[in-house]
């Protein structure tokens, strides 16, 4: 019997095999984004709507600070990380790769989660109303596209995705 050499590292899971292989898919599609930026859109709207205000002090990125978690799903994933973070290893801090000092450096395609999360208490009811139904509508693209949907915490995911490879 003749076997294949493969390129693929034996130690990476099958679930991070799966994980990467469903980036790599929601990647290759062009849909994704153009879809994907006009929810985000309408996310964003709904916000303007209800005055909501982000300081934009940037503890929000600090996970760990805030005791919050960043779950983002397949497309999210993809979207986010459409330009590479700054410092991908801050994931593993609890941080967000992507933030600079108080900034975002992913701003304009930052997930839901981030989207719909503020400090003051004020608008914490309406925008996880909305964070519920943008949701939604990330998790049926996923299925309009046939993208496997996988929705998981911002340091669950292979440090992989992150680096474009």
């Amino acid at each position: 019997m003749i076997t294949k050499k493969s390129n693929e590292n034996p130690h990476k899971s099958i679930l991070e095999k799966d994980l990467i292989e469903a980036i790599a898919l929601s990647r290759s599609n062009p849909a994704v984004l153009e879809q994907t930026r006009r929810i985000y859109h309408d996310l964003d709207e709904e916000i303007t709507s209800i005055n909501a205000l982000c300081l934009a002090g940037g503890n929000c990125c600090k996970f760990d600070l805030t005791d919050h978690r960043l779950y983002l799903t397949t497309i999210e994933l993809t979207i986010l990380t459409s330009s590479p973070p700054i410092a991908p290893m801050r994931i593993y801090q609890q941080r967000c790769p992507y933030q600079i000092g108080p900034r975002c450096s992913a701003y304009p395609v930052r997930p839901i989660g981030c989207r719909t999360f503020y400090c003051r208490s004020n608008w914490i009811r309406q925008t996880q109303q909305l964070y519920e139904k943008y949701h939604r509508k990330i998790r049926s693209l996923h299925y309009l596209l046939g993208i496997p949907y996988f929705y998981l915490e911002l340091s669950k995911w292979p440090i992989d995705v992150f680096c474009n490879e």
